[in-house]
């Protein structure tokens, strides 16, 4: 009695730790297809490619050039933004002798670019409020654009590069601990 006691709240123990987790509403790393670089737009002086392993992207800098960007694809991102509406990127790893800055940029006239994660150069994931970040808010339409600039042609390894609702969803995982519970109960 005493084993299943400890069994029944280690299962809810573990269930209760995946519980909260925001909606994905946009996916843009899988294969950052289509995305707009110095090979499309003369003039973005960063060249974009997808790693062997197809896993992440990398960014570097065209020949010649201290900074550079890559763009979203040309048809832009809509999404509805509210308070929460979150856009997250994962750089794989240290940039040598550079850094990134992630903004975002109104697919339609007039333009307006605004930065929502600025200068970083640290492995890790980072994420912004977008509504925090612009003036945006309802349905709106957007490129992302990713700068990379540095020294000694530096490159950015990405992946992650999501938006979500920020909203947290409780996952249908304590159907399980409510079944084994009420086993417990009848024996």
């Amino acid at each position: 009695m005493r084993l299943l006691r400890v069994l029944l709240i280690t299962v809810f123990a573990l269930s209760s730790i995946g519980l909260a987790q925001a909606k994905v509403l946009v996916d843009m790393s899988s294969d950052f297809k289509n995305w707009r670089d110095e090979s499309s737009n003369p003039g973005f002086n960063a060249e974009f490619k997808m790693s062997k392993e197809k896993k992440y992207g990398i960014i570097s800098l065209a020949p010649d050039h201290k900074f550079g960007k890559v763009m979203s694809p040309e048809e832009g991102v809509t999404v509805n933004i509210d308070e929460n509406t979150k856009i997250f990127i994962k750089l794989k790893e240290d940039i040598e002798d550079g850094s990134v800055t992630v903004n975002l940029m109104t697919a339609a006239e007039p333009y307006d670019a605004h930065k929502i994660i600025g200068s970083v150069d640290k492995k890790g994931v980072y994420f912004a409020k977008i509504a925090e970040k612009t003036p945006w808010s309802g349905k709106h339409s957007f490129w992302v654009e990713v700068w990379l600039g540095g020294e000694n042609n530096p490159k950015a390894r990405l992946s992650g590069l999501k938006i979500t609702d920020g909203k947290k969803t409780v996952k249908k995982k304590m159907r399980k601990v409510k079944k084994r519970s009420a086993v417990k109960k009848s024996k």
